[in-house]
């Protein structure tokens, strides 16, 4: 069994235009993210990091790289609540308003297959009974 090491983790400072890469990174790999056999997406966010690495010469994990994809995801929601004046302890956020309109199409979800399609229409409907 072959020895797990753990890299050491680095605080990384994002800026915009790493934030900007991420995005597009996972915009044009989205297909392939959804594509990937198991549940375990550790291969796919480390050639991430080590493309955002090799364009800023950072020290990014795929870890880390995960975890900023998901918070950006959530700014967007919590935005979009925020915008629809929901109450609650939603909160404007600037990554929330930077990346709205982009984030409106929600490239990130699963795309919707021909065979999604036709399964979806050959479901039965049942009616609720009174």
């Amino acid at each position: 069994m072959p020895r797990q090491t753990r890299r050491r983790s680095y605080n990384v400072h994002w800026n915009w235009a790493m934030m900007d890469e991420l995005v597009d990174i996972r915009r044009d790999r989205n297909r392939a993210y959804h594509n990937i056999n198991g549940r375990s997406r550790h291969d796919f966010w480390d050639s991430v990091a080590n493309r955002i690495n090799r364009i800023f010469r950072t020290r990014v994990s795929g870890q880390q790289c995960s975890q900023k994809w998901r918070n950006l995801v959530r700014d967007y929601h919590n935005y979009v609540l925020y915008r629809n004046g929901n109450p609650g302890r939603r909160l404007w956020t600037r990554t929330g308003a930077r990346y709205y309109r982009e984030f409106r199409t929600r490239f990130w979800e699963r795309p919707v297959t021909r065979d999604d399609r036709r399964a979806r229409r050959n479901l039965p409907t049942y009616r609720r009974r009174r």
